[in-house]
């Protein structure tokens, strides 16, 4: 559940992009270089498979505000990259 959640939240973030359909406890978001950078320094924990391809893998005991969490901090870091790129 929790992984569905964060996908829904993560759809409409400019640059973010699901590479496959959530099945389970685990998704692939494509992501703007530096992304990965800033959620680490938030705390976030995934596996890296490429420069712009992360790996999430939900716990069984993940909370909402915690899945909320990631998504804000993919949405704040979105947007921050795409201000200064304008």
């Amino acid at each position: 559940a929790a992984a569905a959640r964060i996908a829904a939240g993560v759809a409409n973030i400019p640059g973010v992009k699901l590479v496959a359909p959530v099945e389970a406890n685990e998704m692939f978001l494509e992501l703007p270089l530096g992304v990965m950078d800033a959620l680490e320094a938030d705390g976030f924990q995934f596996y890296r498979r490429s420069a712009t391809l992360a790996r999430f893998v939900c716990r069984f005991d993940v909370t909402e505000a915690e899945a909320d969490a990631l998504v804000a901090s993919l949405q704040r870091h979105c947007a921050l990259l795409a201000k200064a790129a304008e």
